[in-house]
């Protein structure tokens, strides 16, 4: 049984909460679990739908919406209503709204404190990290000195030097390749050549080609016959 000091506790979180109808009698008012579902997704919206929970004044509209809230919400957030006290909180029995509610004040209270050290903890372990995750953008000074510290000089003059002196033990190499790569370019050339030129016989004619004259004797031996026959 809650004493007074409690029950003032839980109507003034129940007032904090926004809902649809103004409340009047908390027993009446959460008899058909639409506020209660209101309730529901102030804390955690992406599990409970609205549109399951309709107002009701019949007892078995009443009880399908308590089966719904605690099949689809309470159950999940571990926090599931008995048969019995289901048909108390329909039937407006005195009392059984303000346990259930307490019941689901503590989850709540539970869970939005679960989550916030969640978050201070990753928070923590993102802000430890230090400049680990910074991208370093100068370089180590060479033989151990410190950037812009003694020794930074020499340590650049020696960086550049081995730079130089590599550059000048890969400059024959370098030439080696280009004259590998040319020679393989004019060797692929001279195999790849292909003679274009038109093939003629040893006379001189072009293959194929049809000789001189061939089509004017046939219109003059066609023109021959048709006068013979005339």
């Amino acid at each position: 049984m809650m004493d007074d000091e409690e029950l003032q506790r839980l109507y003034a979180w129940v007032d904090e909460i926004p809902l649809s109808r103004p409340k009047r009698n908390i027993a009446r008012d959460f008899a058909d679990g639409v506020l209660a579902a209101e309730v529901c997704h102030h804390y955690f919206p992406r599990l409970v739908d609205l549109h399951n929970y309709p107002p009701a004044n019949s007892m078995q509209q009443k009880l399908y919406n308590w089966e719904t809230l605690n099949s689809r919400v309470l159950r999940k957030l571990g926090a599931a209503l008995p048969r019995a006290d289901i048909e108390a909180v329909c039937q407006c029995a005195p009392g059984a709204v303000e346990r259930v509610l307490n019941g689901r004040r503590a989850a709540s209270s539970a869970r939005v404190a679960g989550a916030a050290r969640r978050a201070s903890r990753r928070g923590a372990r993102r802000g430890g990290r230090g400049f680990s995750h910074v991208k370093r953008t100068q370089a180590p000074a060479e033989d151990g000195a410190l950037p812009g510290g003694p020794g930074a000089e020499e340590g650049r003059a020696a960086a550049a030097a081995r730079g130089r002196a590599g550059g000048a033990v890969g400059a024959p190499a370098a030439a080696r390749r280009a004259r590998r790569g040319r020679r393989g370019a004019g060797a692929r050339g001279g195999a790849g050549a292909v003679d274009r030129a038109p093939r003629r016989s040893p006379d001189g004619a072009r293959r194929g080609a049809r000789p001189m004259g061939a089509s004017r004797r046939g219109r003059e031996t066609l023109s021959q016959r048709m006068c013979a026959q005339n």
